[in-house]
């Protein structure tokens, strides 16, 4: 199969280990009758103590040599007379031993069976598993020093090996009737009807046998699928990581590459009598390790080595062919023998084949073509396989491609075009005539042998083999196996799957793994989870299966079809139809845009809470954005919006229900007053990437959403109950979407960070949620908390036409006014100080008068909750922008002059609330003197308004709330965001004037974690920046999954916990630093103002 010489060896390098196995001399030895004569066998003990019968060296055929080398068919056994000794292997075949570079001594006459059972009763009729082994067509045996029978007998099954020819002496083609290829298959084929006729012998049941194998032994066994000469000789069958679809299994050119052999061996002709007479007339040691030596260029740089392996050969009047059609083409007609298969892959399959893919890198970025599979290659113009050689590269690699830098994303490609693409096709394609269980194979334990011994062994994903020292006890895992418990109870149940597969062909018949492993469906791809915890899930890497899928379409090769159907989910309320969309770097994920989780009042409800989804019949339509709630659209000035805006949206890579995924939900800001859920700003495609569900919601804005007056029917927060009812219901329907309902992070920025942490100290959002993140805002900034709201009601109906002072009156006013009306009133309702003071007031949360019979979803100032420790505990993220207030300089420089005037301005509105006149006066001279000196604050000091307004509306509070949050010892983790690249739109776009200003503004953080139209130039454009994006959309991720943001040493940083005493955190940055105290002078100076006015305060 593979021509790397640690790929071809993965399994015949262990042929040199001493025997693993002794076999005991009891008083009888076993003794079985066979057709050719009788056989005395050994008694061995395995690993558990157990004892087995092992018969070894049986010839299950004779090897035709001299004149008759390289006949296709071998020859029968012959009869012998007496009893023969069975308790040594045979000799192996021919082969060249790569693990120590020299010939092996092997034999032409090497056409052995290996059988180990607990039983020679002939009636006992035990399963039978016959193993082909791998080794790329060219190296290997069946011989118990690697493939012991010690793990399998476990489960009562009878095991049995086989030989079979190699390389040129297995699979010389010549296009003859002499030899028309594929020898080596029909030694399998041979030992198949042996075993059949004798099993019975031996205890086994010749009506239940599986043959199973490993990389090149797994090609063969699909190749038995095929052969209708293999036709009832087996009933089951488990190919592991090969198939006969892939590249390196089909051969072609057979004919021209044994003419190139015959010319490195010494003889240049172009006749065939001529070149079977020199290959004849060698030792058999020369017909070996010829593979490299009859390369063509192009042969050495385009997949894996091509081999001498099976073909498919030309048809000869008196010769049965093994096979004599392109095997695609059998499946698809259905000219296969149909028996239920098991198949599947390891997750880093090309792990093995790093090493050497990496020397030719080099090559094959100035030929890009050289990274098509051979059988895309054939179909396509030079032209378009240099298109698909580019979006392979940019598909794996983005624009800094397929280089030796990036050994993970090598794996990825090796896996992809050489195992995984193919075996999904493989399970497709046959899945309509008999049971299919796929598997993707993903233990990563002391048992991955190959890969512990490979340059790559910290790269994540199980190696090619390395799923063979789960099933085989040898000197290679001995020592592991014998030390770890924990590892033999793996290797127990790993073995179990396999052999109730071959006992029932189903691999969990009775549930006792603790998950059911489902057949493969055509729509459902279901395949099983082999790790820790064994899980069922739908289309194993799809993403990456989908891309290949896509490169097989448009060459008009056979794929997989149904692979873009649209995905259907039942939630409590009907059936949803999404999309299937692709993220910005082309791998997929599935849509539903435009749920319902609520019902917004209307008409005489108008502002009360939100009411319960109604249900619908049939399939809902969840491929656009639902309506967004009534607002101010602040570039046209208009109104936009609906009343009925209560969607969400839900973002995932899986909808099986077992999935568990993670969920992050994000609450957009906008001042309470405009913004929504929708893609175009806050698409999923970073966070996906990381194996996240992630939802956005609506919910109602301004007068709308925060109309509050006091009464039981208009308390407040309808907005806020809003949120809250996206949360239920997230948690009642996520899991069928693929997420855990029971690991919800709900994050946000700005007012949307200010509604996060309402939701932290709110008794209603208990239990809905298990994590938090907040970007620069909390609920106690002074532009978050509603005051006066009942007086600002009266002035907006003022405003909008109703001058009264009764309650009735107004509220049946606004009531009926075109929703849109009901929006842009902030400057319009505010006082004169409340223009002056700090961020405009607007209709924002607020603390509800308490009424019996409503329930409030915050009736106590937030600080008290914090104080008292009645917050809801989960851990937290928070943090803010190194230059938040650049933002806001346009805004505060029309202001200077007044507030230059009445330093008393300066004063935040809840400590002007808590002091006199003279205090505040005070105050606001202090405020002046530590930012600005002697001087005013001036619009030509810009960076002293961006300080102040940094701290006064952002950062102090931030690690206010830290403080007090962290009262109860909940987990913390404190940033302070300081990147400045071409990603800070809000600073370089919106703030031209101070865009030479040091510092991340204010949202600026959500360009690192959203891909939209803003930013699409410039992440398309600077592969660095996209690798920030990684780094910080990983700690957002990682913290989602974890609870922590640096859980392992991944990113090369630790971010340490927030504690009281030394108030941790981390600069987010090019080269982020952890650190104590962010911003301490400004923090202590602003600390002294809180605790002067007798608020809540961080103390030392």
């Amino acid at each position: 199969m593979a021509g790397a010489k640690l790929f071809v060896c993965i399994v015949t390098y262990c042929i040199l280990m001493a025997e693993c196995h002794h076999s005991k001399e009891p008083h009888q030895k076993p003794m079985v009758t066979v057709k050719e004569g009788r056989l005395r066998g050994t008694v061995g003990t395995i690993y558990d103590g157990s004892t087995y019968f092992s018969f070894k060296g049986i010839p299950y055929a004779e090897a035709p040599v001299g004149r008759h080398r390289f006949q296709s068919d071998p020859l029968p056994p012959k009869p012998w007379q007496g009893v023969r000794d069975a308790s040594q292997h045979g000799p192996i075949c021919t082969q060249y031993d790569f693990t120590v570079s020299q010939y092996f001594e092997g034999s032409e006459q090497c056409l052995f069976v290996n059988i180990y059972t607990k039983s020679l009763q002939p009636q006992a009729k035990i399963p039978v598993m016959v193993f082909i082994h791998g080794g790329s067509y060219m190296s290997g045996s069946g011989n118990s020093d690697t493939f012991s029978p010690d793990l399998l007998l476990e489960h009562n099954v009878i095991f049995a090996t086989i030989n079979y020819r190699l390389e040129l002496l297995g699979f010389l083609s010549v296009d003859t009737p002499e030899v028309p290829g594929s020898g080596g298959m029909k030694d399998t084929v041979a030992a198949l009807r042996w075993i059949k006729e004798n099993i019975a012998k031996f205890g086994g049941d010749p009506d239940n046998i599986t043959i199973f194998g490993e990389s090149s032994g797994a090609s063969s066994v699909t190749y038995l699928m095929m052969a209708p000469s293999a036709k009832g000789l087996f009933s089951k069958v488990i190919a592991q990581s090969g198939t006969c679809f892939e590249d390196w299994a089909q051969a072609r050119n057979m004919k021209e590459r044994a003419f190139r052999a015959a010319k490195v061996l010494g003889k240049d002709t172009n006749d065939v009598g001529e070149l079977l007479e020199f290959f004849r007339g060698l030792p058999a040691l020369n017909l070996t390790n010829l593979t490299e030596k009859t390369l063509t260029e192009e042969e050495q740089y385009r997949g894996l080595p091509e081999q001498f392996i099976p073909v498919i050969e030309k048809k000869f009047r008196g010769v049965e062919p093994f096979m004599d059609e392109d095997p695609v083409q059998k499946v698809l007609k259905g000219r296969v023998n149909r028996v239920p298969i098991m198949l599947g892959y390891n997750s880093g399959e090309g792990i093995s084949i790093i090493s050497e893919e990496i020397k030719k890198l080099d090559v094959k970025n100035r030929n890009v073509s050289y990274f098509v599979p051979r059988s895309v290659v054939e179909v396509v113009s030079q032209e378009k396989a240099k298109e698909f050689g580019e979006r392979i590269q940019r598909f794996y690699g983005g624009d800094k491609g397929i280089t030796k830098d990036n050994p993970g994303i090598v794996r990825d490609v090796l896996t992809d075009t050489n195992f995984a693409y193919n075996t999904h096709r493989f399970a497709y394609m046959y899945s309509k005539y008999a049971p299919v269980y796929m598997y993707r194979f993903n233990y990563e334990t002391d048992l991955n042998v190959i890969k512990r011994y490979s340059s790559y062994k910290d790269l994540a994903g199980v190696s090619h083999a390395d799923d063979l020292f789960y099933l085989f006890y040898n000197n290679l895992n001995k020592d592991v196996y014998d030390s770890q418990p924990k590892l033999r109870d793996i290797a127990y149940e790993v073995t179990k799957l396999w052999t109730d597969f071959a006992k029932y062909g189903n691999p969990t018949p009775d549930g006792s793994l603790g998950v059911d492993w489902q057949p493969y469906t055509a729509s459902g791809k279901e395949y099983y989870n082999i790790q820790e915890k064994y899980s069922v899930g739908h289309y194993a890497d799809r993403d990456r299966i989908e891309f290949w899928n896509q490169i097989y379409k448009e060459a008009g090769l056979p794929h997989i079809k149904g692979g873009q159907q649209a995905p259907i989910v039942s939630v409590e309320q009907g059936r949803l139809r999404g999309t299937i969309e692709r993220i910005y770097s082309g791998s997929s994920y599935f849509s539903f845009k435009g749920i319902t989780y609520a019902e917004a009042p209307i008409g005489k409800d108008r502002f009360k809470s939100p009411l319960p989804p109604k249900p619908w019949i049939g399939i809902r339509e969840a491929k656009e954005h639902g309506p967004i709630c009534a607002q101010l659209n602040t570039t046209t000035l208009d109104t936009i919006g609906s009343e009925q805006c209560l969607f969400l949206n839900v973002y995932t890579k899986s909808i099986d229900p077992r999935s568990k995924l993670p969920v992050l939900v994000f609450i957009h800001g906008g001042s309470f007053m405009f913004g929504s859920g929708n893609s175009d700003t806050f698409s999923p495609d970073l966070l996906i990437q990381h194996d996240v569900i992630f939802v956005t919601i609506n919910y109602r804005q301004e007068l709308l959403g925060y109309l509050s007056l006091y009464i039981p029917e208009v308390p407040g927060n309808a907005g806020m109950r809003d949120q809250i009812m996206a949360l239920r219901w997230i948690k009642e329907n996520i899991a069928r979407f693929g997420g855990d309902p029971d690991n919800v992070t709900i994050f946000g920025e700005s007012s949307g960070a200010a509604a996060v942490t309402y939701l932290i100290v709110s008794p209603m959002g208990k239990g809905l949620f298990n994590k938090a993140i907040v970007e620069s805002g909390v609920c106690l900034q002074d532009w978050a908390q509603g005051r006066d709201m009942r007086p600002r009601a009266f002035r907006a109906g003022k405003v909008l036409g109703k001058d009264t002072k009764y309650v009735a009156e107004l509220l049946k006013h606004l009531r009926s006014l075109p929703s849109g009306s009901l929006s842009n009133l902030p400057d319009r309702t505010m006082t004169d100080e409340e223009k002056l003071r700090g961020l405009p007031e607007r209709f924002v949360p607020v603390v509800e008068k308490k009424f019996p019979e409503v329930e409030a979803f915050i009736d106590e100032d937030p600080v008290q909750i914090l104080i008292d420790g009645k917050a809801n505990t989960v851990p937290l993220m928070l943090g803010y922008n190194s230059g938040e207030g650049i933002s806001i300089i346009s805004y505060e420089v029309p202001r200077l002059e007044v507030k230059n005037a009445n330093l008393s301005l300066f004063v935040p509105r809840d400590i002007a609330e808590r002091v006199s006149l003279d205090k505040m006066q005070d105050m606001g001279r202090r405020i002046k003197e530590f930012y600005a000196g002697k001087g005013n604050f001036s619009e030509n000091d810009p960076e002293v308004i961006r300080d102040m307004a940094t701290n006064i509306h952002f950062a102090y509070n931030t690690h206010r709330f830290a403080y007090l949050y962290k009262r109860k010892n909940n987990p913390v983790y404190m940033y302070k965001f300081n990147y400045d690249t071409d990603l800070n739109i809000l600073k370089n776009v919106f703030n031209p004037a101070y865009k030479h200003l040091e510092g991340a503004t204010h949202g600026d953080e959500l360009f690192y974690l959203f891909y939209n139209a803003l930013n699409k130039a410039v992440l398309d454009g600077q592969p660095k920046l996209r690798d920030i994006t990684y780094r910080l959309t990983k700690m957002w991720t990682n913290f989602a999954k974890t609870g922590n943001p640096t859980p392992d040493d991944d990113l090369g940083i630790k971010w340490p916990q927030y504690t009281r005493l030394r108030k941790e955190y981390l600069t987010l940055q090019e080269n982020s630093v952890a650190g104590f105290y962010a911003d301490r002078t400004q923090m202590d100076f602003w600390n002294q103002l809180y605790k002067e006015a007798g608020l809540a305060f961080i103390e030392d």
